[in-house]
């Protein structure tokens, strides 16, 4: 484990470590935005979400990592909607 995503951890300990994407390529391509400051929101299936343990809510932390698991930014979900694909 990284440092950095270690002090993350001690620091928001109900966090979850996560990355984007479904590979390593595309978890660096898609943790730059957030890392810079350029990604305000992000959407996902509502299947997902509903599987989520512990289910994701307002005011939850999140640790995002690149491709090989290192910490590039911690985010904050400050509100969820459920809304159509295509609104």
């Amino acid at each position: 484990m990284s440092d950095l995503k270690s002090y993350w951890q001690d620091k928001y300990p109900s966090a979850f470590c996560w990355s984007f994407g479904d590979s390593a390529a595309l978890a660096d391509e898609a943790g730059g935005p957030g890392r810079r400051g350029e990604k305000a929101r992000t959407c996902g299936s509502l299947v997902s979400y509903q599987q989520e343990q512990p289910p994701v809510t307002p005011g939850a932390y999140h640790i995002v990592l690149d491709g090989k698991g290192k910490a590039v930014c911690v985010i904050r979900t400050l509100t969820l909607r459920l809304i159509r694909f295509n609104e």
